[in-house]
């Protein structure tokens, strides 16, 4: 976005204004919030503009991400004609979803928004979506008149009296040909079928339309036609511009190609000119038409909005020679000439309008802490600014009859008091309820108020509790009336916390401090206890200090919630400071419901009769006592996307029970109907898999990245260049609807699932097997180490495909560890650790991160040691090695140290580890090089102690693991992480080492397991029993996989070769038995024992059999 800078004040009241939260109150305009993102909308007609296209893709794209990459911005190009069949203008619901993207855009991107590609063709008119009941039957009637075939405009819009007033919809060609967008093995053909039966279907719509409104003026003297006027007929590409332009001209930019010497009578013009259909005549509606858009055009983009910018420079014309049969070859020199100064021109208006736009910022001009500080406040603020326009059923009998909130706000004013806690499951309201009091709060208190807000996990820095805190309280110290901290007074956070509330009240100043899901932030760390962080939130306030919090209902009544915080919870209820959501039947009146549902309704032009509505208020109302969930729910029904799929399954809506799981699965189903089951998973997973949310460009790059991605998608021929299309992940986006939602993470916008029940759900639903979730995570962890970036082979010989090199090139984001010397890539040491860790690659795990000297410094110098300390306890928690528990010892040790001045980290790593390294393995003494080096390439003095406190000999790590039922047979996974044990009820227990929990229970013998063993694979555990059978479970499943009864008498003892074909098992009857894996068939019975066999063992190579 490049307009909407406020320059009415000074940066530093505008600084001042967002600190203390007076850029709050209603009325008052938000500052422009400069995102780290630039992303831009490519618009042209399909095929018209393939070679400019082909420049923007592969020359002036990598460009402009290659210059702002140093600053930490990503550029994305939404390329909408980019791998997509489908011809946008034949589709108006797609030319709206466009719209929405552009609004997105507009509100996200740091400068321009569109590039708009126009040439000699006007292209495809949109269809009316809508058409008034007078305007269908004129269009119906004059086009009798013309003898047209009306039956087809009867067929595709239907009288909808749902809408108000009653209108003629046109059907969505993606319900009416439900295999429009799936491109899979099995449907491939019969979307190839329908593709062209709604082309066939659009081009006699259009041309009725054409005919109607344009060509035979005469005959509508006999019809009432005034209103008609209002069916303009444009193309997308002109409805997109002038929708952007509305928004912002100065975001819009425009190339303008004009073929000199070309008419309709050039062979091979067909992309490039609008020739009437099933001819070779120049179709001059629509010549005029594009007249009277470039015209527009010049219009739009001449009207300068301040003298520091021509809006005018942002059309770009170019006039170049007709080629014969549209012939641009690579060789010709003027054709070369023009396509380079179209990349130039490009990316010198993208930098010069981005520019400006970060400039004219006051967030740019202020030194990094405060820059952090106000980009976190105003993100926060923006988003309460979005909710607070929402309705809270109930909220106003809430405020007017609650009688733990009025003596809570009453004592608040006047006396000390406890801070008011909201409680609730998730996706109970808690949010909303939050943000509708503070805003009730400002109205109440006046100007004079003072706010300041968090909501958990909305952006990075906003997800552990003492990031939170430690953020508040430096916001707090920027508020009015608040005596100055000077540099050699040494407070805590917490300290300054109680001091500021303390001045504040004395100055009888009031401020609103609101935080929302305390419980989401987990402990910064083991070595820092959250605790403390807590009491003091919930400890006594003085008079005029309002501090709302929000909790999910069981932390404070689960038992292992820490004890001191349940504590404080219980007193919070004695003192009735706890409000407890969902409100009931009791608060929320039917009246009230009624309306609601009403106003929800009319937003996606749904209109019900009031019998009807009376109807679903009833069953919503008596649901609400029941249902804690009920209005998200209400959400999820009173959506677009949901009315397609009733409208799909023939389906009338029903909120007699809502059920949560019903109406997921609608939602997933829809989905793979629409674009195959295996295209959703791979997208899902990425979403699911991300540690918190991911990046749009992030996951289109990955997607880029998949190779089974493009094998499934592309049956027939594979694409010029392997990008995912992004005109089909806008299809899903908007598809999925409200099970999405937006984080702010560094500055850029980022999209996860709505809630965290949905995203277990998508787990447990694509994520089942071990290897998918490997393999996901590898995924991400290989984007973020930018092992793609030059190319990526794809090969496929059943295809006869084989791609590499420049063929196999992504044109995906670099990821570096540093932007640049002072700029840290805070996407990839925030989403690194986590995907390498649960890719089960415990090497790279500590090459890149753990035990990598630059990526530990940027993490403590960019976030924080606390952050570093609180990460590495998790890797604790799910991996069990030496070489990450030294490090975390370091760290904890030196934490004092290193928070103060991280440059002193290369010292205290070099002193701690030097007398110890020959303990460890590689990765260790690499960390200490890399110090070393570190302290050579530092032109700032380190200090390196001379003798080292940590004790030569490294201690043992002793795990405890509490096996109940017994441990018998027990066998270790290859990187020591699992541990399998038989137990006394013949069961086998999987446990995970370094959380001690039990994973899975193995099941199927009916008598005493006598020996259990790993493939040499780690794919498959086997177990023999004296139940005389052989058993094999699938590790990535956890099914059984085969089961084995290869002898009469009982099984005691087993191995397996090397090679994992052959299975060797001892019998009670004196028997030694080898049978093949896969089939259990036997291979040999050797008898050479006079007693049973109790031992058997195999050299390495498979060749010698050992028994006893």
């Amino acid at each position: 976005m490049v307009s909407g800078h406020q320059t009415n004040n000074s940066s530093a009241d505008i600084y001042a204004n967002v600190m203390q939260g007076k850029i709050l109150f209603q009325g008052c305009q938000l500052p422009t919030l400069i995102w780290n993102q630039i992303k831009i909308l490519i618009v042209s007609n399909k095929d018209e503009f393939d070679i400019e296209r082909d420049t923007l893709m592969t020359d002036t794209l990598p460009k402009l991400q290659q210059y702002f990459l140093t600053q930490g911005i990503y550029v994305n190009f939404i390329d909408c004609n980019l791998n997509w069949d489908l011809d946008l203008s034949r589709n108006p619901y797609h030319v709206l979803r466009y719209m929405k993207e552009l609004d997105d855009a507009y509100k996200t991107s740091a400068g321009v928004f569109l590039l708009t590609l126009v040439g000699n063709k006007y292209g495809s008119v949109v269809l009316p979506i809508e058409l008034s009941t007078t305007d269908f039957n004129n269009i119906k009637n004059i086009a009798s008149d013309l003898n047209k075939d009306v039956k087809l405009l009867e067929r595709w819009y239907l009288l909808d009296d749902k809408l108000l007033p009653p209108a003629y919809k046109l059907k969505d060609p993606d319900d009416e040909f439900s295999n429009l967008l799936s491109r899979t093995v099995s449907t491939y053909d019969i979307s190839i079928r329908e593709s062209q039966e709604w082309n066939d279907v659009y081009v006699n719509l259009a041309d009725l339309f054409v005919s109607v409104l344009h060509e035979k003026p005469s005959l509508k003297s006999k019809h009432d036609t005034s209103s008609m006027y209002d069916i303009q007929l444009l193309s997308s590409v002109e409805m997109l511009f002038n929708y952007a332009a509305m928004l912002s001209p100065s975001g819009c930019m425009c190339v303008l190609r004009q073929f000199d010497g070309f008419n309709e009578k050039n062979k091979g013009n067909e992309a490039y000119i609008d020739l009437l259909t099933g001819s070779n005549r120049l179709d001059k509606y629509r010549q005029e038409k594009l007249k009277r858009f470039r015209e527009s055009i010049a219009n739009k983009l001449s009207k300068n909005e301040d003298n520091t910018l021509k809006i005018e420079d942002n059309r770009i014309l170019f006039n170049i020679p007709w080629k014969e049969n549209g012939d641009f070859q690579t060789d010709d020199a003027d054709h070369q000439r023009y396509l380079r100064t179209l990349n130039a021109a490009i990316f010198l208006r993208i930098k010069f309008l981005c520019e400006r736009h970060i400039d004219l910022s006051i967030s740019s001009h202020l030194k990094y802490p405060d820059q952090i500080l106000y980009n976190e406040t105003l993100m926060h603020s923006t988003h309460y600014s979005k909710l607070s326009s929402n309705t809270c059923l109930g909220f106003e009998n809430f405020i007017e009859n609650n009688q733990s909130f009025k003596q809570w706000f009453s004592s608040a004013n006047t006396d000390e008091h406890y801070p008011l806690m909201i409680i609730g499951n998730r996706a109970s309201g808690k949010t909303l309820l939050c943000t509708k009091l503070v805003q009730y709060l400002l109205n109440t208190l006046g100007k004079n108020v003072q706010c300041i807000m968090r909501y958990f996990n909305l952006t990075s820095r906003s997800r552990n509790i003492a990031e939170v805190f430690n953020s508040i309280s430096t916001q707090m110290k920027t508020l009015q009336k608040v005596s100055s901290i000077t540099d050699d007074q040494k407070f805590s956070n917490i300290e300054s916390y109680q001091s500021i509330l303390k001045s504040l009240s004395e100055n009888h100043t009031p401020l609103i401090l609101m935080i929302d899901g305390i419980e989401e932030a987990t402990s910064p760390s083991q070595y820092t206890s959250s605790i403390i962080f807590y009491q003091t939130l919930l400890q006594l306030l003085p008079p005029k200090v309002y501090v709302i919090l929000s909790v999910t209902r069981n932390v404070h009544t689960n038992p292992n919630s820490d004890v001191k915080l349940r504590e404080i919870f219980e007193r919070l209820e004695r003192t009735q400071c706890i409000i407890e959501l969902p409100f009931t039947n009791e608060t929320i009146s039917i009246h009230e419901l009624n309306l609601y549902l009403k106003s929800e309704l009319n937003l996606i032009k749904r209109n019900v009769t009031d019998s009807v509505l009376q109807a679903l208020s009833k069953c919503i109302y008596q649901q609400i006592d029941k249902k804690s969930q009920i209005f998200f729910l209400l959400r999820l029904v009173l959506n677009e996307s949901y009315f397609s799929y009733l409208s799909q399954r023939k389906k009338k809506l029903d909120l007699t029970e809502l059920n949560i799981e019903e109406i997921f699965n609608a939602y997933i189903d829809h989905c793979e109907n629409k674009f195959g089951s295996k295209i959703c998973a791979l997208i899902f997973n990425y979403i699911s898999s991300s540690q918190s949310a991911i990046h749009e460009l992030e996951l289109l790059d990955m997607l880029s990245c998949n190779n089974e991605f493009f094998l499934e998608y592309f049956q027939k021929d594979l694409p010029k260049y392997l990008r995912f299309p992004p005109s089909l992940w806008i299809a899903v986006k908007y598809l999925l609807g409200p099970l999405l939602s937006v984080r702010y993470f560094d500055s850029k916008v980022v999209i996860c699932w709505s809630h965290s029940f949905i995203r277990r759900h998508m787990k447990q639903k694509y994520l089942k097997r071990v290897e998918d979730i490997r393999f996901a995570h590898r995924d991400m962890s290989n984007y973020f180490l930018e092992a793609f970036i030059e190319s990526k082979p794809l090969v496929d010989m059943s295809r006869n495909v084989q791609l590499r090199g420049d063929l196999a090139r992504r044109f995906i984001l670099q990821q570096p560890l540093l932007y640049s010397e002072t700029a840290y890539n805070y996407r990839r040491l925030h989403e690194l650790w986590y995907q390498l860790m649960h890719s089960g690659d415990i090497d790279r795990l500590k090459e890149y991160t753990v035990c990598c000297f630059e990526y530990l410094l940027a993490k403590i110098h960019g976030l924080s040691i606390e952050q570093l300390l609180w990460e590495i306890d998790i890797i604790c928690s799910n991996i069990l090695d030496a070489d990450v528990l030294i490090v975390q010892t370091i760290l904890k040790n030196t934490v004092h140290i290193v928070s103060n001045d991280p440059i002193l980290l290369a010292g205290e790593i070099i002193l701690r580890l030097r007398n110890i390294k020959s303990y460890y393995n590689e990765h260790i003494e690499s960390l200490l090089v890399q110090a070393h080096d570190w302290c050579e390439s530092c032109n700032i003095p380190v200090f390196v102690p001379l003798s080292s406190w940590i004790s030569a000999t490294p201690p043992l790590i002793i795990t405890t693991l509490p096996c109940s039922g017994g441990a018998f047979k027990i066998a270790a996974t290859t990187f020591n992480q699992h541990v399998f044990c038989t137990t006394r009820t013949n069961e086998i227990a999987m446990y995970h080492i370094p959380s001690k929990k039990l994973v899975k229970t193995f099941s199927g013998h009916t008598s005493l397991i006598t020996s259990i063993q790993l493939t040499h694979d780690s794919k498959f555990l086997v177990s023999t029993s004296t139940d005389r059978t052989i058993k094999l479970f699938d590790l990535n499943s956890g099914e059984l996989e085969n089961n084995f009864q290869i002898n009469q008498n009982e099984i005691l003892c087993m191995t397996i070769s090397h090679n994992n074909q052959l299975i060797v098992v001892g019998t009670r009857d004196r028997l030694i038995i080898v049978c093949h894996f896969e089939t259990g068939e036997i291979e040999h019975s050797i008898e050479q024992h006079t007693d049973a066999v109790t031992g058997v063992g195999l050299t390495q190579d498979d060749a010698l059999l050992i028994s006893g």
